[in-house]
């Protein structure tokens, strides 16, 4: 279970930064993501990548 705690902090954490990104800074930087991801983990750097384009155009709220 603590794999996936860092899966999601890690998620958070790109969401957090390419929210200060322009859109075009952000185009390039999904597409170099894309292009680092081999054949075996394209399929899960797609979805993660659909994840954070949706959460970055939200707010988000902090919660402690």
């Amino acid at each position: 279970m603590a794999e996936y705690k860092e899966f999601v902090l890690s998620i958070a954490e790109t969401v957090v930064y390419v929210k200060k990104l322009t859109d075009e800074q952000y185009r390039k930087w999904r597409k170099e993501a894309l292009e680092l991801a081999d054949q075996s983990t394209s399929e899960i750097a797609g979805k993660v990548l659909e994840l954070i384009d949706v959460y970055r155009k939200r707010k988000i709220n902090v919660c402690n």
